[in-house]
């Protein structure tokens, strides 16, 4: 049987971002790409010998909610196209509701800053790769 976890909160600031790094990508991870025996906080604490307190005190930080929101614009990004070319199929089709959804998108959508987008992007990148060479290191 593993160690219990301590109830001590984890501060990132205190020597912890690898762990933070770890849990958040774990966290914006799809349920279906989750290991099964991993699928929830607590059974992620369990697992990785963190208290449940830790973690849902690292998702009240402004550091998790700019990673997670960073991690979903990456996640969904090489997706779009083929979300905006199946709608834009259907509007082919005469649906009335796509014909108006593509209306509302195409109004809505501005491009973004490509360049603030992709370092945002590499510096996440980079943050989790090290995250992880770092704990494998121990």
């Amino acid at each position: 049987m593993g160690k219990k976890p301590s109830n001590e909160v984890k501060s990132v600031e205190a020597g912890y971002e690898t762990d933070f790094l770890l849990f958040s990508t774990w966290y914006c991870t799809p349920k279906s790409q989750r290991p099964p025996e991993v699928q929830t906080i607590r059974e992620y604490a369990k697992s990785n010998n963190i208290a449940p307190r830790t973690l849902y005190e690292w998702m009240k930080t402004k550091k998790f909610t700019e990673f997670t929101e960073q991690y979903f614009k990456d996640f969904i990004a090489p997706r779009l196209t083929d979300v905006r070319n199946a709608l834009f199929e259907r509007t082919q089709l005469g649906d009335s509701q796509a014909i108006r959804l593509f209306f509302e998108y195409e109004q809505a959508w501005v491009k973004p800053d490509t360049k603030t987008e992709a370092e945002a992007s590499s510096e996440l990148a980079s943050a989790i790769m090290e995250a992880i060479d770092r704990r494998n290191d121990k």
